[in-house]
């Protein structure tokens, strides 16, 4: 079972003076990626007493999700707007609620096999002291910590937040990163030395559409992705992430680490699962179920050569 903890907010896209909000939130969207996979797991958020919040209670009574846990805080739900121009996508936020958590929640961590956690718990003191709670609580039960690097400019302030970054990477067993956000944290100029300079256990790099990459025990392993008309990037990266912990899940993270072949037929279903995505708006819509993935993969034959 997977355990998601971090923000749940909305997402608010602009364009051509239209706006249009979604559910999203990056540990939620890997957790709603994961119930769409029919993968066990389970997620806690928090969201304001307001009218945000109440829209996202409703989209998760709609969706059946009943796995997870949100605290109604005194406040605001937290807001990303997405602003589109052509195909570049930027980010500003509306801060909120979201990294007030309770000690109580640390008691979920007992039931999972992977912890997995998002990056704006980092932006203040008590998203960052929660953080740090939960990775010391799932280290003395010899849980699986997962981490999406996820890196938002306009949130964090660079200084003090890489700091707290470089303890929580050190912690971790799973990182995430975008080629850019890898070569941004390590201050190098190509991937193989910033992977090289990195002692994770186990390295996730998105690569836009070329695919994705792991780097384990030394070793890159690429997997190219499928050719696909995207509409939207938004939510891609979660969904991906989330597709590939749910095959580490259903295997062992043991076997995924000493197995290559293993890792890289992980790697290929989480690329065809983010692309197919890709083909709606919205970091929700557009998720395929397993079977429908699995499908559509078999149907082209993707080796991810």
């Amino acid at each position: 079972m997977i355990l998601c903890l971090g923000e749940i907010l909305l997402d608010t896209f602009s364009s051509d003076k239209k706006e249009k909000s979604f559910v999203g939130g990056a540990p939620f969207n890997v957790y709603y990626t994961l119930n769409r996979l029919s993968s066990p797991s389970f997620f806690i958020g928090n969201i304001g007493k307001d009218e945000q919040g109440k829209q996202i209670l409703s989209f998760c009574e709609r969706n059946q999700l009943s796995s997870l846990l949100l605290h109604e805080r005194e406040g605001r739900t937290t807001i990303s707007y997405v602003k589109r121009k052509g195909k570049e996508e930027t980010y500003t936020f509306l801060d909120g609620v979201d990294t007030l958590f309770e000690e109580s929640d640390l008691d979920e961590i007992s039931k999972c096999d992977i912890l997995h956690l998002g990056s704006l718990l980092l932006r203040n003191e008590n998203g960052y002291s929660f953080a740090l709670k939960a990775i010391e609580r799932a280290k003395q039960l010899h849980k699986v910590i997962s981490f999406d690097f996820n890196y938002r400019k306009a949130l964090f302030q660079e200084k003090e937040v890489l700091a707290r970054y470089e303890k929580i990477l050190s912690l971790c067993d799973i990182v995430k990163f975008s080629k850019e956000e890898l070569l941004f944290y390590t201050q190098k100029k190509d991937i193989d030395s910033a992977l090289a300079s990195l002692s994770i256990p186990l390295v996730i790099v998105t690569l836009a559409e070329k695919g994705s990459l792991a780097y384990v025990k030394g070793k890159k392993i690429e997997v190219k992705s499928i050719k696909i008309e995207p509409l939207s990037s938004v939510g891609a990266g979660d969904c991906f992430y989330a597709t590939l912990l749910s095959q580490i899940d259903s295997f062992s993270f043991h076997d995924i680490l000493f197995l290559p072949s293993l890792l890289k037929t992980s790697l290929r279903f989480a690329n065809v699962v983010a692309a197919l995505k890709m083909r709606k708006v919205g970091a929700l819509s557009g998720i395929p179920t397993y079977q429908e993935a699995e499908k559509y993969l078999q149907s082209i034959q993707y080796k991810g050569e």
